[in-house]
């Protein structure tokens, strides 16, 4: 049996009187129309809603909406005669239901459905089609399949996701809130409070709660925001043990901290949580309250792991201490905690590369973060540019075979970033952008210059493969033919290894 055979198993099918109630009072609403035509002076309208004929007492304008006199919905008048001929309604609808393989699991379908009253209006149904299933059991992740609309085959998709935000949007998509009720009724998604989200159609809520019980837990404990944030998108910053089979392994903390975070949590967003959790195993000892003012005071804008990257080997509250001296100490520098904590961070970077000792604590926070992240910054700098010189030395020993003289011209290799560099500013084009890729053995860049001036750059020559791929002088200029000649002369002599006895174009 096929994966998509044991899915569809769960599914039963039909169209249940149900489900064709929902789609008539709420999901094709604005799919009622009154149509008109006239007899003599007399003018008679039929209702597609309660399917009956009436005479006007007044005069239906086309295109007004009316309350049908027969069974008092609103329908939009249509006369006959102005052409229904590509009148089409269609929407998306998500149903709920019971497996009818596993009681302790939950299904739900996705509709297309449509009503086409491009030929008889008296005789218009309402069409179906499932997109999508998806499948919800305890304990599992939510599968989904898809309709391939042209393939006709139902393909399996990694994670779930409602349509209502691909393939279906642009048009009224609902979902039956009253599926759900009696679908979750007597199955463990009973009690996983779906009724407390906002979440589409909640396909991506069921799979959630189907793949981790933690968010009956966190609904009840009013940590409802983590929720909120997984199925957005929006960054938990680890704060969310999922797979806990406790309160305490859920939110990450010890047994004592449990009350004093509950009883608060109102006050506590995430970010608090996660610094609550950081703070209680680097010995920082703060207290609850400690963390939420700490976390009001900086706002927003600090990720809580960040903050103990940089404080590693040292303690959360050594950091924050620091990060608020260093604001008070360079106001006109720092907008706030935060600026200090990337600078902070770029600057230990540049630390770990000069090999220095961020256990040592002076080290590790300097007295004036700013002077000291930019002295390193230029030692950083000195020290890439060195391990690059290195490597070019090396490529130009590598490359002294393309070393060629011949009239008044010569050919050879790059020695240093510098040379390079200088070659693009002063011929206006972008051989420097080739430092690292020549260094690394990418490519190979020549220099041609006049043996009466070998240090002022003349044409730049890029080689790969034994053979010359590009060559432009000042501003991207083509070589002259004088320098067209010289460069055929030493592709001959030293790219094809073939021509080296043949008599020099020179002679």
């Amino acid at each position: 049996m096929g994966e998509f055979e044991k899915v569809r198993k769960h599914f039963n099918t039909k169209i249940t009187p149900e489900m064709k109630k929902f789609v008539d009072e709420c999901v094709l609403t604005s799919s009622r129309y009154i149509f008109t035509h006239r007899s003599g002076r007399h003018q008679y309208g039929y209702c597609t809603h309660c399917q009956k004929d009436f005479e006007n007492k007044e005069t239906l304008k086309h295109g007004s909406v009316i309350t049908c006199p027969e069974c008092g919905s609103k329908c939009h008048v249509r006369a006959s005669g102005k052409g229904h001929k590509h009148l089409r309604d269609f929407a998306y609808f998500v149903y709920y239901d019971k497996s009818i393989h596993d009681d302790k699991s939950i299904v739900a379908k996705g509709y297309f459905v449509e009503r086409d009253y491009s030929g008889d209006i008296r005789s218009v149904e309402t069409g179906y089609q499932i997109h999508a299933v998806y499948l919800f059991c305890p304990g599992e992740k939510g599968i989904m399949y898809q309709l391939n609309t042209w393939s006709k085959r139902w393909e399996s998709h990694k994670s779930v996701y409602p349509l209502r935000r691909t393939t279906m949007a642009g048009m009224k998509n609902c979902v039956s809130l009253e599926s759900i009720s009696k679908a979750v009724r007597g199955t463990p998604f009973q009690y996983s409070t779906w009724e407390k989200y906002s979440d589409d159609d909640f396909v991506r809520f069921f799979s959630l709660a189907a793949q981790y019980p933690s968010v009956e837990y966190l609904t009840k404990i009013g940590f409802g925001e983590a929720i909120e944030a997984k199925l957005r998108g929006w960054p938990n910053y680890g704060s969310i043990n999922w797979r806990g089979k406790s309160i305490q392994q859920v939110l990450r903390l010890p047994k004592q901290m449990i009350k004093p975070v509950i009883r608060s949590q109102e006050k506590i967003n995430l970010q608090t949580l996660r610094m609550i959790q950081m703070a209680c195993k680097d010995g920082s000892k703060f207290t609850t309250d400690e963390v939420i003012k700490i976390v009001q005071g900086i706002g927003g804008s600090i990720d809580p792991n960040d903050l103990g990257k940089a404080s590693k080997p040292f303690t959360i509250r050594k950091t924050l201490n620091y990060l608020k001296k260093q604001t008070e100490k360079d106001k006109q520098f720092y907008n706030s905690p935060a600026g200090v904590l990337y600078m902070l961070a770029d600057y230990q970077r540049f630390c770990k590369e000069l090999g220095m000792d961020l256990n040592d604590e002076y080290i590790h926070f300097p007295p004036h973060l700013r002077r000291q992240h930019n002295n390193l910054m230029k030692q950083v700098e000195v020290q890439r540019d060195a391990l690059l010189d290195k490597k070019i030395l090396k490529r130009y020993r590598a490359l002294k075979r393309y070393i060629f003289l011949a009239n008044d011209l010569m050919i050879r290799p790059a020695k240093s970033a510098q040379e390079l560099i200088s070659e693009g500013e002063k011929l206006h084009h972008c051989v420097g952008t080739y430092v690292k890729s020549y260094a690394d053995g990418e490519t190979n860049i020549l220099f041609v210059r006049r043996k009466s001036a070998p240090d002022v750059p003349y044409v730049t020559v890029e080689v790969r493969g034994n053979e010359i791929r590009q060559a432009y002088g000042h501003n991207d200029t083509l070589p002259t033919s004088m320098v067209k000649k010289f460069l055929d002369e030493f592709s001959m002599t030293k790219l094809n290894r073939k021509y080296e006895k043949r008599e020099s174009l020179w002679a």
